[in-house]
């Protein structure tokens, strides 16, 4: 498989809040990103995994966001539901970076997390490790085992 670059990449960026997103995007455009595709919900990002599929390189997901959230996407992702390969390069975006969300993250097989703000150059070391990410598609992510803690997660939020 041919490396991915800045250059050549498509990223999907996740996120609910529209400066947030907006600033997120504008990262990504100096850096050379040429295909963003943009969801404003987990529901919606739901919807872009599925339509663009195999073409989409890695994603950047916020953590708490209307619909489905962060959580619940990289599940979907990793169990086949979200109709994009299991193996999906993801960042999760979150301002509040607990043990819980990092235990039941590392679970679901995150590949790193991005705190908010999100600060340029953070973000370019994050797209380089995301985009560089080569692992095999596993036959099975074991995801079953977080659904209990992550609803635990939830309500304590």
């Amino acid at each position: 498989m041919a490396e991915k670059t800045f250059e050549t990449a498509t990223v999907l960026i996740a996120e609910d809040v529209d400066v947030a997103r907006m600033i997120l995007k504008r990262h990504l455009v100096k850096l050379g990103v040429p295909t963003i595709l943009e969801a404003v919900d987990g529901d919606q990002t739901m919807t872009l995994l599925a339509e663009h599929g195999d073409a989409i390189d890695t994603a950047i997901i916020d953590f708490q966001m209307p619909g489905k959230h962060g959580l619940q996407v990289l599940k979907a992702i990793r169990n086949g539901e979200a109709e994009v390969r299991r193996n999906l390069p993801v960042a999760l975006l979150t301002g509040q970076l607990e043990a819980a969300l990092e235990a039941l993250a590392g679970r679901l097989d995150l590949d790193a997390f991005l705190g908010k703000p999100v600060w340029a150059d953070v973000l370019e070391d994050t797209l380089r490790l995301l985009l560089a990410t080569d692992r095999e598609a596993g036959e099975s992510y074991d995801v079953a085992e977080a659904d209990q803690p992550l609803d635990d997660l939830l309500t304590s939020m």
